[in-house]
């Protein structure tokens, strides 16, 4: 686990009341920024923040347990935290949001990119046996996540929320333009919708909508949403974008605690 703090600055009470966690998703060895210095980005600004670690390969439940060590080390300082996940590490927050010894320690959760419908890649993946990534050939996989789904309880005290990554015309980042043909072709092949950000379809995504109160929609790619540029000039950047969802987060902690 990282800790954030703000360079020069005390995290600014007025503008938090809880600290705001940074959940990854499925992430290589040589992945030394996931989220591209937003969470620094954030700490500048006066929020207090955590960048979690997990594991970046193995079975979902190493995921879990990790993530819940982190979180019980924090919650040692905090009586709740708001949490940000990105891709995979949104299935683990909904498998989170259900352990008996995390009720009522989340403020809010963040779902960005959420694959709730699956991945074809995840599929793809079993092909090369479930040893090499078993946390993408299994985990993300269209049967698991409806299993994870369907046994979903909302607790009644967190606010759920999602950020869809939609890129539309929107310049993709190099690294997902291959991918993202890829899965245009597979989906239309399959005759279903072909919108995606890259790595997850815009049909699987919006199935978030169905578990949270609110919605946003950034008009970029799966990496483009953690802070992966480019961006057209015209268009906020992915770190001003969660600078305004802090500061919406930080609002509703204390219009909640009146």
């Amino acid at each position: 686990m990282r800790q954030i703090p703000p360079p020069g600055l005390r995290p600014n009470c007025l503008l938090t009341r809880y600290p705001i966690c940074f959940v990854h998703g499925l992430k290589n060895i040589f992945c030394r920024d996931y989220w591209h210095g937003i969470p620094e980005y954030l700490g500048a600004h006066g929020y207090a923040v955590h960048e979690l670690f997990g594991p970046w390969r193995g079975p979902h439940l190493a995921r879990l347990d990790a993530f819940a060590f982190e979180f019980r080390k924090i919650l040692e300082k905090y009586d709740k935290i708001h949490i940000i996940a990105h891709s995979l590490g949104t299935i683990d927050m909904v498998d989170l949001l259900m352990w008996p010894e995390f009720k009522n320690k989340f403020s809010s959760v963040t779902f960005v990119s959420p694959p709730f419908g699956g991945t074809p890649f995840a599929e793809l993946g079993l092909m090369f046996g479930e040893k090499l990534f078993a946390s993408t050939n299994l985990t993300l996989t269209s049967r698991h996540v409806a299993k994870m789904i369907e046994r979903f309880s909302k607790p009644s005290d967190v606010l759920i929320g999602s950020f869809i990554s939609r890129p539309q015309k929107y310049p993709l980042c190099l690294g997902l333009r291959l991918q993202h043909k890829w899965l245009t072709s597979y989906l239309r092949r399959k005759g279903l919708n072909e919108e995606n950000d890259g790595l997850v379809s815009l049909d699987s995504q919006l199935i978030a909508k169905s578990l949270g109160e609110i919605f946003l929609e950034f008009p970029g790619d799966h990496n483009q949403v953690v802070g992966s540029g480019p961006w057209p000039n015209e268009v906020k950047t992915a770190h001003s974008v969660y600078l305004d969802h802090a500061i919406f987060l930080a609002e509703y902690d204390f219009k909640t605690a009146q």
